[in-house]
This record gives structure tokens, C-alpha cells and sequence, in this order.
């Protein structure tokens, strides 16, 4: 993996461009730059080898990299300045996703196996951290440890990273771009050793080497987003037609169907009274339904058999219940159907999200994430479980619904690398 840029929780965490753009400064732009560089003015021939991507600002529209618009900075806190960067040296638990399967010995010759379990990964860093005076770099070790500290939630955060060096590549950057999500924080930041660059006295180390260990819940490694509107191909409109047998034109005054029963057995009554049903997901219209097709957009960047697919649903005007599901292109089999979604009542104007990465739905209220509560299910009652599709074939997403009613779907595919 390349190991100059990695954002956690969505925020950048390590950026090695970053660092050798303040290690090696230009021409400052203000006076606050002009000061900031006049603070750091320590190691500027510390690097001697750069393997970072030239590239990396202007692939994440990032502006030029210079001191004071590093994440760290704080014009309240002096030592801010004085601290240039984080160089991850080394890494290790971003290969294929470990495999946990025990052999017994058989009765007779050989052995048998249990069944395949993708076990959970960890991870674990190296990195140096540079400033141009101790207390530059203590501030940095302790802005890093705040930063690790958003993967402390029991749920876990995302680790973005890139797969490989785009340098010298034919490769699309954007195709190397990868994500892990359920990422929590299994080690704290340690130091390791501290030295100095100066060769002064009455001074302490402005360096330092440290590690920290994190877990990965969720073993796969999920590739770019392939993300688009939902244009429908096909909506048809069917009258719904109760069925009831073929020689009774009045279902009411159908008389039972006769039972022959034991007359020494004397057979269980069992109670058939109606019950509420636990969600109302599922349900569809009594007259008419509505019936959508789309075409489901393939995964890009990543090998594997696997995708993930996400839902974002937005309703119109009036409240929205609808059953989603996927199927191969062109199948009208019922058992054929897979990856199936209900959402019951979702009240005008608000957006929800079936979030095949995380693991979970949810709701967006002002662009933040919400608990959602009695809105997504699926047609049985059972709760919602991530949708994940053969990459290989091609697929259809199904909306069934009143006739009629408003709603937007965003559709958001990744690849999964096992």
C-alpha cells in the first residue's frame, strides 16, 4: 500500500507531501506563513530521500501544503508551528484478508475441515515524527494521539488509504483508492526513541519514532464508489386481483374443507386469531402497485467477485413505503431475488441510508448521521443485513410501491477485496 496519505474517520491523519512541503518551504504567500517558517527554521535538510506522490495535493483538492493550513496548526498554541509532520515508515495488516479454518484428523486417512471464517485484521504502524524543537514535536506526538482517538467508538471508524504509489503508473489514482471500515484503536501511540537534528547543546530531541496497533472489525477492503441517480428503465402499473377458488364467485359463502379426524386422538386446537404484525414494512397497496426497474451500475477498481451496494433514499412531497430488492438482469424468478430492503413511512423530505460498508442503516438530517427508528426493514420483519452482489453478473434494482408516490435513490457500489 502507499503509505503517504491515510485519513481516519474521514480526516487526514498521516501525509508525507505535507511533510516534505514544510520541511522544504517557498516563497511564504503572508506574514503568518513568514513567522510560522521563521519559528520552524530547524531541519530543513532532513529529508534526503522523498518517496512521496508530487501528485497527492491536487488528487484530494487539497491547497499548496505549507504550515499553516496543516491540520495541526493552531495560531493559539505557538509549538504548533514548530511541528512539520508525521512520515509513516512502515505498515502491516493491508494484504489479503486473514482466513481462520481448522483441520481435524478423520477416523481414517486424512483429515476434515470446518467450515471457511474471514477473521477480524490488525493493523499495525511505524511512523517519524518531525519538528524543529522538542516541544514542536511533543505537540505533534499529542495531535496524532487525539486523532487516533476517534476509533475508540465501540462501532468503529473508516481508514481510507491508497493501494499503491501512483507515480510513474498508468493506473487512475481514483481506481487505487481504498477504504476498511469498522476500524477501532487497539494500541495507543508509543514512543520509541527521540533524537535531535541540531547538534547543539541545552536542547532535546525535535524527532521521534513511534507505533500504534489498530483492529479492523469488518476483515474486506472495499474499492472506490461507483455513485449515481437511479433512472428508472421500466415502470408498469398493475391492478392487484385477489385470488379464491375457481368455482366459489362469493369467497363468503365458501363452506371449510372437511377434515377427517381421529376419534381417539383428539387433535390440538390451535389458535388462529389474528396478531399484529411486529413492523409494517413489507406491506404493499390493496388495489394497485407500481412497479420500477434500473439497471444496478458495476464496481470499478477492485478484482474480486464481491460488491457492496448502498440505497439512499430521499422521499418527496408525502410519506414513502416501498420494497426495494435486486435481481439478475432480466430474471422474474422469485427465488432469484436478493438484497432485499422495506422502508415503511419514511416522512416527507427525510433521507434515509441502507449503508452496505458500515453495516447499518441510517438517517441524514442536515447532512449529519441519525438514528433512524421503524423506517427500514425488510418485507419479512427480519432486520436489514448489508447487500452484497456477484460482481460478475449483471443486476437489476426492483422498487415496488403505491402508485404515484415521490422519492429519490442514489445508488453508491463498491467492489470488496477479500
Amino acid at each position: 500500500m502507499f503509505r503517504g496519505w491515510l485519513a481516519l474517520a474521514g480526516e487526514e491523519l498521516t501525509n508525507t507531501s505535507r511533510l516534505v512541503a514544510t520541511a522544504r518551504p517557498g516563497v511564504p504567500s503572508s506574514m503568518e506563513e513568514a513567522l510560522a517558517q521563521c519559528r520552524c527554521a530547524g531541519p530543513r535538510d532532513y529529508v534526503r530521500y522523498d518517496d512521496s506522490w508530487p501528485g497527492l495535493a491536487e488528487f484530494l483538492g487539497d491547497d499548496p501544503y505549507v504550515l499553516t493550513n496543516a491540520p495541526w496548526y493552531d495560531p493559539a498554541i505557538p509549538q504548533s508551528a514548530e511541528f512539520l509532520g508525521i512520515w509513516v515508515t512502515k505498515t502491516d495488516g493491508f494484504g489479503a484478508a486473514p482466513v481462520d479454518r481448522n483441520i481435524n484428523d478423520a477416523i481414517c486417512a486424512g483429515g476434515v475441515t470446518g467450515p471457511h471464517r474471514d477473521k477480524a485484521r490488525g493493523l499495525t504502524f511505524e511512523a517519524i515524527l518531525v519538528g524543529c524543537t522538542n516541544a514542536g514535536v511533543t505537540y505533534g506526538a499529542e495531535w496524532l494521539a487525539c486523532q487516533l482517538r476517534a476509533a475508540t467508538a465501540l462501532s468503529g471508524v473508516t481508514l481510507e488509504y491508497l493501494a499503491a504509489h501512483p507515480e510513474d503508473s498508468a493506473a487512475d489514482p481514483a481506481m487505487l483508492r481504498r477504504i476498511m471500515s469498522r476500524v477501532v484503536l487497539t494500541r495507543e501511540l508509543r514512543t520509541n526513541t527521540s533524537f535531535g537534528t541540531r547538534g547543539v547543546e541545552n536542547r532535546q530531541g525535535a524527532v521521534q519514532t513511534v507505533d500504534w496497533e489498530m483492529g479492523v472489525l469488518d476483515p474486506y477492503v472495499y474499492g472506490p464508489v461507483v455513485s449515481q441517480t437511479i433512472s428508472w428503465a421500466s415502470s408498469v402499473t398493475e391492478q392487484i386481483q385477489w385470488a379464491h377458488p375457481p368455482d366459489c364467485e362469493d369467497p363468503e359463502s365458501c363452506s371449510e374443507i372437511p377434515v377427517l379426524a381421529s376419534a381417539t386422538c383428539i387433535p390440538n386446537m390451535v389458535d388462529v386469531s389474528p396478531v399484529q404484525p411486529p413492523v409494517c414494512a413489507g406491506c404493499i397497496p390493496v388495489c394497485q402497485m407500481q412497479t420500477r426497474v434500473a439497471t444496478v451500475p458495476g464496481a470499478a477498481g477492485v478484482m474480486c467477485r464481491d460488491q457492496t451496494v448502498t440505497l439512499t433514499v430521499t422521499a418527496g412531497a408525502e410519506p414513502v413505503s416501498v420494497n426495494f430488492w435486486f435481481r439478475p438482469c432480466g430474471s422474474t424468478a422469485m427465488c432469484d431475488r436478493t438484497g432485499f430492503v422495506s422502508l415503511a413511512g419514511l416522512p416527507a423530505g427525510g433521507t434515509v441510508v441502507a449503508d452496505s460498508v458500515a453495516g447499518r442503516p441510517y438517517g441524514l438530517v442536515d447532512g449529519q448521521q441519525v438514528r433512524q427508528v421503524g423506517i427500514v426493514h425488510t418485507p419479512s420483519g427480519a432486520p436489514w443485513t448489508p447487500t452484497v452482489l456477484d460482481a460478475g453478473q449483471c443486476w437489476e434494482l426492483v422498487a415496488q410501491h403505491e402508485p404515484g408516490i415521490d422519492f429519490t435513490v442514489q445508488i453508491q457500489v463498491r467492489g470488496r477485496q477479500s
